[in-house]
């Protein structure tokens, strides 16, 4: 018994930990194959170049991981996670990521990038929507509702009117079967009730 439990405990914490990672917020993407996937899904896709070639350079890798912690941070904003905005980083240094650097434009790093439906996000010049450096989190947020803002908001709307249509067409749907205290049912003592 005591084998079986712990089984069952291991279990189920092996399943959270993959569950976690699995639902990530933010993704690291491992190849241009990859890379194109996230950006050609339905909606909106922010992706994140960085640079972490260097391996000795203990300044630029704190820099790196304090950028990237703070993009989880954005990530998790309940709106974006409602309209399902999906967050990328992208290691420009390496060499399978050359084409994508060089079709995207990417001049320098750190810089993010907005993707919406496929298609690169436009700034009101006709040039791609661009945000470099090592920005904080309200830059990145204005950055990312300034070019997407709208479509978010119109994405969550839409999400809560059919989550609202749902519940209401369930709650029609067993209203019918649902009997109140107060109706009468034949051959029903209420004295019985205790008895029971």
């Amino acid at each position: 018994m005591y084998i079986i439990k712990r089984i069952f405990i291991m279990s189920i914490i092996v399943v959270g930990v993959l569950s976690n990672c699995l639902c990530a917020k933010v993704r690291s993407v491992g190849s241009q194959r990859e890379f194109e996937q996230h950006v050609a899904q339905k909606g909106i896709c922010v992706a994140l170049f960085y640079n972490a070639d260097n391996k000795k350079d203990v300044t630029m890798q704190k820099k790196n991981k304090q950028l990237q912690r703070m993009v989880e941070d954005v990530s998790a904003q309940q709106s974006y996670d409602d309209a399902d905005v999906v967050f990328i980083k992208i290691n420009s240094a390496r060499k399978e990521f050359d084409t994508i650097v060089n079709n995207y434009a990417v001049m320098s790093v750190p810089c993010f990038l907005l993707f919406d439906n496929g298609r690169q996000v436009m700034n009101a010049q006709n040039q791609p929507a661009v945000l470099h450096g090592f920005v904080v989190r309200e830059e990145l947020e204005t950055f990312i509702n300034n070019y997407c803002g709208n479509e978010i908001n119109t994405l969550n709307s839409v999400k809560e009117a059919t989550q609202k249509k749902r519940m209401d067409e369930e709650k029609a749907s067993w209203l019918p079967y649902f009997y109140p205290r107060d109706i009468f049912v034949r051959d029903y003592d209420p004295a019985q009730r205790s008895m029971e």
